[in-house]
């Protein structure tokens, strides 16, 4: 969600934002362990492939619903 969300943020005209709040250290597990951080206040947006990150699949568990 981080990455989507930084990704959102960083394509917003600046006359749009009215504050930003990180909260991402009261959640847990980290579902990426590439995902961003927060450093010197600053965090960066994932350069890589889609949104940047690649989900551990494992930390999600089962799906509750599969769709075909």
């Amino acid at each position: 969600m981080r990455a989507a969300a930084l990704h959102l943020g960083a394509e917003t005209d600046t006359r749009f934002v009215l504050n930003v709040c990180d909260l991402s250290g009261s959640v847990t597990p980290r579902l990426a362990e590439d995902g961003p951080v927060r450093q010197d206040g600053v965090i960066a947006v994932p350069d890589g492939v889609g949104l940047g990150i690649t989900v551990d699949r494992a930390r999600l568990g089962e799906p509750a619903l599969t769709l075909n």
